[in-house]
């Protein structure tokens, strides 16, 4: 029986980047095409799940979700743009996750996790997804400033490792993946976070697919299979 997956990552969708109408366009027309759907993280340019934070495009998204996941699989992963939306928002899909989920033979990632040598990134993910940074954000006074200071340093943190692809640590978190035995012995690994498309083979088997951003070029990837899964990239408007 064939099956497809779309798979979104790092869409970056804000009023600043005018990609809202071209976003909840691509929502409509995933309406028309069967198949589930995953949203690999940084999905909006900055979505704090908080109520004092959220704008109304991400409660559209939001009952979009919720719609849709009747009639198939929704999923999400937080990535380094979105914080506390799991917590707060875990029901409006069919499964939403921090870090990554694993799917018959399929691990999804955001990506930021991997690269273990971008310590100044590591270190601001600790601070900021925390339970004392939520509630600083979410009851103080300032904490309508402190987001806004986050919203900077979102745009340049460690900007030398975003200029590249670090292979090596993703190849190192691919065969860290092999080694588990809840893992598929071909493992079939999708990131995204780097915004670079790239795919490659792990050694004695297994693939791994960096994503291109939706941001860049407003490709969504196509994950299909049969009798083996492929993957091919098609933009928004090609989808059928």
């Amino acid at each position: 029986m064939s099956r497809r997956i779309f798979v979104v990552a790092d869409a970056h969708v804000s009023e600043k980047n005018g990609n809202l109408d071209a976003f909840f366009a691509m929502l409509r027309k995933f309406e028309d095409c069967p198949g589930d759907i995953v949203f690999l993280g940084d999905i909006f340019d900055l979505w704090i799940g908080l109520s004092r934070y959220e704008r109304t495009y991400h409660h559209d998204f939001l009952k979009w979700c919720e719609r849709q996941k009747g009639g198939r699989t929704v999923g999400f992963i937080e990535g380094n743009h979105e914080f506390f939306v799991c917590q707060h928002h875990r029901t409006r899909f069919t499964w939403c996750d921090t870090a990554r989920f694993d799917c018959e033979g399929i691990t999804f990632v955001h990506g930021d996790l991997i690269n273990q040598h971008d310590t100044p990134y590591l270190r601001f993910r600790r601070l900021t997804k925390n339970p004392v940074t939520k509630f600083l954000v979410r009851f103080m006074p300032f904490g309508v400033r402190l987001v806004q200071a986050l919203k900077e340093r979102l745009r340049t943190t460690n900007m030398a490792h975003k200029m590249g692809l670090p292979e090596d640590q993703i190849e190192a978190f691919g065969r860290n993946l092999k080694r588990n035995a809840q893992c598929h012995e071909s493992t079939f690994l999708v990131l995204g976070h780097f915004h670079r498309q790239k795919s490659w083979t792990l050694p004695g088997g297994g693939v791994i697919h960096a994503l291109p951003a939706w941001v860049d070029s407003q490709t969504v990837s196509v994950i299909g299979w049969t009798e083996r899964i492929t993957l091919e990239h098609v933009h928004w408007k090609d989808l059928n």
